[in-house]
C-alpha cells in the first residue's frame, strides 16, 4: 500500500494502480536491470512525496524504454529482448496502452514525458 503524506498526484496514483503492469513491461522490454530500476520509481513513489529530480529523469529514461528509443541499436540489451517480441502478442498492445496512460498520468501531473535524448533533465548518458 502506498503512505501518501499529501494530496497524491495523477501520475503517484498512476503508478500506485499499475505497479504490476509496469514492472512487466519493464521486464519484457528490458530485463532485470529495468526492473530493477521500475521497482525503484515504483518505491521511491510509495512514499508519497514530491518526485525528485532523480526519479523524473528515471521516469524519462523508462518512457525511452517503453516508446522502443533503443531498439535500433544492435549492441543494446533492449534491442535483444525486443527482437524477441511478437508484434501480434496481446503484450505489445497492452505496453502501448500503459505507454499511453503515463503519458497522460505524467502530464496531468506536470511531467511532459520525452524520448531521453530530447530533454536536457535527460542528457545524460543511458545507461542503467
Amino acid at each position: 500500500m502506498f503512505d501518501f503524506s499529501k494530496h497524491p498526484t495523477s501520475l503517484h496514483l498512476f503508478i500506485e494502480q499499475n505497479a504490476d503492469a509496469l514492472s512487466n513491461a519493464a521486464m519484457t522490454l528490458g530485463g532485470l536491470t529495468w526492473l530493477r530500476r521500475i521497482r525503484k520509481i515504483i518505491d521511491e513513489v510509495r512514499l508519497g512525496q514530491d518526485l525528485t529530480r532523480r526519479t523524473r529523469v528515471e521516469l524519462q529514461k523508462y518512457y525511452g524504454l517503453l516508446t522502443l528509443r533503443h531498439v535500433a541499436d544492435p549492441d543494446s540489451e533492449e534491442s535483444s529482448f525486443f527482437a524477441n517480441l511478437d508484434p501480434a502478442s496481446p503484450v505489445v498492445e497492452e505496453i502501448c496502452l500503459l505507454t499511453d496512460q503515463l503519458e497522460d498520468a505524467a502530464l496531468e501531473a506536470g511531467l511532459i514525458l520525452v524520448n531521453p535524448a530530447e530533454t536536457d533533465a535527460c542528457n545524460q548518458e543511458y545507461s542503467a
